[in-house]
């Protein structure tokens, strides 16, 4: 699915279904759909009387179709949004089928559901019957493709290489890579081209923020959201070696931080020749809670977690199991 096929169902605003079916995982791209139908039917002015929200199962099924048969107020259409498709019972199937059967031409009923929907005959027999939208991840070589399209619907230019330059940095998260456009958009103003040097100014490394995150929660003894951060950054499109990979680099800039300070040189000179620019204070305040020997054992704890997992053990057990490590060896 391309990153833009939502807007062949959303192009006639005299076309808009009755019913839609949306899953998948970007969720991004299914509430932009949303968007899309709602500011084509709904009023700003009669939208408290004509727009319904519901979530299964605080909402019963029952109740949700009733609003979906309701006439709407002052408007040609009501919306009703319906979340958590996935989890409608195989015991609603007769009524949620009932409703697609003749639902009413009046209103919009948007089925949105999870990442999949169970595998019962009333969803296919509505995605047959209705447009449904499948809305998987992006991939990583569609990503510079994508970067470019939404700078033209902003009406600025993007090469090719600057686009997946701002990839690396951004990552696969669509909400992340939607947030450093508008920044970068901000910055440029009214330049129509967007240059490397833009990129590099306004987008710090968001994979890199995510790890020194979790590093700060490894240095607070936090366990619960170390590993809440960890789910996150695998959400996001990281793979465990990327993860080992860049707590490595932290934590070997912590251990030249402790060398360079045993051999004289300033904090201000160390965070200079260890590149750091951004969170310098919250870096020394890190590398202050270790010392040289700590860091040691802390590398060796490392480079052992990374032989077990290319020889086999399970990757992500290795790494809660490091990160465990981690956050007992800080003082």
């Amino acid at each position: 699915m391309s990153r833009n096929s939502y807007n062949n169902i959303t192009s006639d605003k005299d076309s808009i279904s009755p019913v839609y079916l949306f899953y998948g995982p970007d969720e991004y791209s299914k509430n932009e759909a949303i968007k899309k139908i709602e500011i084509k039917i709904i009023n700003p002015e009669t939208k408290e009387f004509n727009y319904n929200l519901f979530h299964i199962p605080e909402t019963s099924l029952d109740r949700i179709i009733s609003s979906a048969n309701s006439l709407p107020f002052m408007s040609a259409k009501r919306l009703v949004i319906l979340k958590n498709a996935e989890k409608i019972t195989a015991a609603q199937d007769e009524m949620l089928n009932e409703y697609a059967a003749n639902p009413s031409l009046s209103t919009c009923l948007i089925l949105v559901g999870g990442e999949k929907l169970p595998k019962r005959s009333v969803f296919n027999d509505i995605a047959k019957k209705y447009p449904a939208k499948n809305f998987r991840n992006i991939f990583d070589n569609e990503l510079p493709g994508y970067i470019i399209e939404v700078f033209r619907t902003r009406k600025k230019r993007i090469s090719y290489p600057v686009a997946e330059e701002l990839a690396d940095l951004s990552g696969k998260n669509l909400y992340d890579i939607r947030n450093e456009i508008e920044k970068i958009v901000l910055y440029v103003g009214e330049n129509e081209e967007i240059r490397a040097d833009a990129v590099r100014k306004c987008c710090g490394n968001i994979k890199e923020n995510r790890i020194f995150e979790l590093i700060d929660y490894i240095v607070r003894k936090d366990f619960k959201m170390c590993f809440h951060l960890l789910d996150l950054i695998y959400l996001e499109g990281e793979d465990e070696y990327g993860v080992l990979n860049m707590i490595s680099a932290n934590y070997k800039k912590y251990h030249k931080y402790h060398e360079l300070l045993k051999e004289g040189v300033s904090e201000f000179s160390i965070l200079a020749k260890l590149g750091i620019t951004y969170y310098k204070d919250k870096f020394l305040t890190n590398a202050r809670r270790y010392n040289i020997i700590t860091t040691g054992i802390i590398l060796k704890k490392i480079l052992n977690t990374e032989l077990k997992m290319k020889s086999g053990y399970g990757c992500k057990t290795e790494i809660e199991r490091l990160v465990f490590d981690l956050c007992n060896l800080c003082r």
